[in-house]
């Protein structure tokens, strides 16, 4: 059984439910409640048997007794943790998850995704198994290695490598790096879990391979440090339109945007982190502050300064809804990051498409191109203005020409 979507903010007690709460209403049954990041677990004793983290282990949460208690609060604990909980399906299991991801992602006008794969099923099965069978998918799926080793990933035939590689944390988690404390936790300014030398050694690697690469910074100081990185491997390599990209990049400053696009780094961020918690909940506000919300998922100063900006869920931490996602970017609940309908439909087409090399066969609809739409239910210039466009709905996805998905009829 799996739960998602957990803020202990919502919660009386302010944090996770230990696996000894968990087995108690679990009846025998195997639980796992994921944080809103995916960055913090917490298992029920079943699962927790799976995880094996070791004892000691960073972001092992431990009682008054220094018994583990099943919660998991930082990714050095988190993801070993789910290392051992997905290396321990099948592979067809493993396959069902890609599956029922690109099955939905179609209902959804979805034809390319970029996935991420690796770094959270042991031995990295789940980047073979995808590579062995991606052709069975009802859509294209660009494969990026999530590991720390890009000659692993060129062993496999891949030219992109990186992913959710992070150099600091999330939010919720207080592992966010930030320049300044937090709000509601003074003491804590998050952490980077890399040193530089580990991140150029990576980046280095990787730009000499003419491989694309990217990695996670949320906040300001891991996005300082990637930034820099970058600016370092191009000083001593010279700069090669590879066009790597930077992850999230939530909670830049004025100087690291203008950055970004002196280097021309793209950014693949996610306005569902916005749309769901930065709302009438004020998630965000109540852990960084109201002014520093202000400043997360700034896109429409990224897009005055003409830097190439994608637009993903980060599935599974948010559902792929690229349309919902569109209208928050149109007329989301903070004015302070809204764009224009244009911009915001090139955030996940012809950006996207661009971002992948794929520039002259996807991403606009144009003669010589693939047959690649969908087709929604208002017109969204229309619907902005009359202030309906959160109401758009999928009626048909189109690949190659074909129709995949049509929406059943009321």
């Amino acid at each position: 059984m799996y739960g998602f979507n957990f803020l202990d903010q919502y919660i009386k007690e302010k944090r996770y439910p230990t696996k000894f709460e968990l087995d108690e209403i679990s009846h025998g049954h195997k639980v796992i409640v994921f944080a809103a990041s995916m960055h913090g677990n917490a298992y029920s004793s079943k699962v927790d048997e799976i995880a094996s983290v070791p004892e000691g282990f960073p972001g092992v949460e431990v009682d008054k007794k220094g018994n583990p208690t099943g919660v998991y609060t930082s990714d050095d604990a988190t993801f070993y943790a789910q290392n051992n909980i997905w290396g321990s399906f099948s592979d067809d299991e493993i396959w069902k998850f890609v599956q029922d991801c690109a099955d939905y992602a179609v209902t959804q006008g979805v034809t390319s995704i970029h996935g991420l794969f690796g770094q959270f099923v042991e031995g990295d099965r789940d980047v073979d198994i995808v590579l062995a069978r991606k052709d069975q998918l009802p859509i294209d799926l660009t494969v990026f290695h999530q590991t720390w080793e890009p000659e692993e990933a060129a062993r496999r035939g891949l030219k992109r490598v990186g992913g959710c590689l992070t150099l600091d944390g999330a939010a919720f988690e207080h592992t966010m790096a930030c320049f300044t404390p937090y709000t509601d936790r003074p003491e804590l300014r998050g952490m980077l879990y890399h040193s530089d030398e580990e991140v150029y050694d990576f980046i280095s690697k990787a730009h000499a391979r003419n491989m694309q690469c990217t990695m996670h910074a949320v906040g300001e100081r891991a996005i300082d440090q990637l930034l820099y990185t970058y600016l370092r491997v191009f000083s001593e390599q010279g700069r090669k339109d590879i066009r790597h990209r930077l992850e999230h990049f939530c909670l830049p400053t004025d100087e690291q945007i203008q950055m970004a696009k002196e280097l021309d780094i793209i950014l693949s961020m996610q306005p569902s982190f916005s749309y769901f918690w930065d709302g009438a909940g004020q998630e965000f506000a109540n852990v960084v502050g109201r002014k520093r919300a202000d400043r997360m998922d700034p896109f429409h100063k990224i897009i005055e300064k003409g830097i190439t900006v994608l637009s993903g869920s980060d599935a599974p931490v948010a559902p792929i809804q690229p349309l919902t996602y569109l209208a928050h970017c149109v007329s989301g609940y903070n004015q302070v990051r809204n764009i224009s309908v244009t911009e915001a439909i090139k955030m996940c087409t012809v950006n996207a498409a661009y971002a992948n090399g794929e520039e002259k066969q996807k991403g606009s609809l144009e003669v010589g191109k693939t047959a690649d739409m969908a087709v929604i239910s208002k017109d969204p210039y229309e619907a902005a203005a009359a202030g309906e466009i959160l109401e758009m709905e999928v009626l048909a996805t189109i690949k190659d020409g074909r129709i995949i998905y049509r929406k059943a009829p009321v």
